[in-house]
């Protein structure tokens, strides 16, 4: 399988898979056969944000034009990707849920997050920047290699990419018995070759958050899904741009979350009419202050672990180095996360930003 996977050549221009095979793909899947199905695209009608964003996901026949996509996708310079999907979440540019994939090339120096649109008769012909893409093959043999996840799988691997082997075996086992086997001891090949420490293991979900009052002292915290605390931060008290450095670089030393504590200062920096926005969109009534400092921070957290989707077609900078939190684990949002509200983010941390430069340049100036 994987001198398959190598010996495909990219050739510019080539033609996908025949569009009414594809759709006949889509239909062998009784979900999708009796769904009502979105246009027939490269790019939604209402996307915005890089390609391959929660905001402009990659449209696809089904969780097999998944699968076909991923396994024919490769790094700049040719390589592989290991991939798992971790959830799917609600997107304001489609009416069904958009699936989240996590990708690690197979040499271990690439890590992202691609967002696929399920409901469309066939595949996008488009890649995602600096990525690329192998030609559908002709050959009946190797068509149904594509079908095939042989080195991913459509759910969730909790310690990936470490926990792919076995997951890869018994699914490919049960379709071609055999090839499982194989295919897991190549894959622990790879894994056993590649320096994979910059993909931090996550905190066991579902993960909340709650507001503690311990000593007339109200704190912010995310705990796991074995109760443990993985970042905190106190909110009954005023936040500048140096308590936020400070408080960082503290975490960070100790190699905790440190999300939480950005939350809370964009969240003071909101002028009078986005905090009645902000209420408004997450629907909180009255002047419940916890609950908004509560669900605030969970839509600040969603937007910021999903990497920050910019209008312009980029990703945000994230504020985040050390993260414990997986956007899959999070609770639900109330209320969509908007084109508006994504935007008010996104202002608010360039805001943040600008105040850090302002600040680090006033320090060293006085030095």
């Amino acid at each position: 399988m994987l001198k398959w996977f190598k010996k495909q050549e990219e050739r510019v221009g080539d033609k996908d898979q025949p569009w009414e095979e594809q759709e006949a793909d889509l239909h062998r899947n009784p979900h999708f056969a009796t769904a009502e199905l979105l246009p027939s695209c490269d790019m939604l009608p209402d996307a915005y944000g890089p390609f391959g964003s929660i905001t402009n996901p990659i449209p696809t026949n089904g969780v097999v034009g998944e699968i076909i996509y991923l396994n024919r996708l490769r790094t700049d310079t040719g390589q592989l990707f290991f991939y798992h999907r971790p959830g799917s979440c609600s997107s304001d540019v489609s009416t069904y849920p958009v699936d989240g994939f996590e990708l690690c090339s197979i040499d271990g120096k690439i890590g992202r997050t691609l967002w696929f649109s399920p409901y469309h008769p066939r595949r996008s012909t488009l890649v995602p920047e600096d990525l690329r893409w192998k030609p559908f093959p002709k050959k009946e043999v190797e068509q149904l290699l594509t079908r095939l996840p042989g080195f991913g799988t459509n759910h969730r691997v909790h310690d990936f990419p470490y926990g792919l082997p076995p997951v890869v075996e018994a699914a490919l086992n049960e379709q071609v018995p055999g090839m499982g086997t194989s295919v897991r001891g190549q894959v622990e090949k790879f894994l056993s070759r590649i320096d994979l420490k910059g993909i931090r293991r996550k905190a066991p979900g579902p993960l909340n958050i709650a507001i503690t009052n311990n000593e007339n002292k109200k704190h912010l915290v995310m705990i796991d899904g074995e109760e443990q605390v993985i970042d905190s931060v106190k909110i009954d008290a005023e936040w500048d741009m140096q308590t936020l450095i400070v408080a960082s670089v503290l975490q960070l030393r100790q190699g905790q979350q440190n999300l939480l504590s950005f939350a809370i200062y964009d969240m003071q920096q909101l002028t009078p009419e986005e905090k009645t926005y902000v209420m408004e969109h997450l629907k909180i009534e009255g002047n419940d202050e916890d609950a908004f400092v509560a669900y605030f921070t969970l839509a600040w957290m969603t937007h910021e672990l999903q990497n920050r989707p910019q209008e312009d077609g980029t990703y945000g900078d994230t504020a985040h180095s050390v993260v414990n939190a997986h956007w899959a684990d999070l609770p639900e949002v109330i209320g969509m996360m908007t084109r508006d509200f994504r935007r008010l983010l996104n202002e608010l941390a360039d805001r943040r930003r600008a105040e850090f430069q302002r600040v680090t340049s006033e320090q060293q100036a006085a030095r």
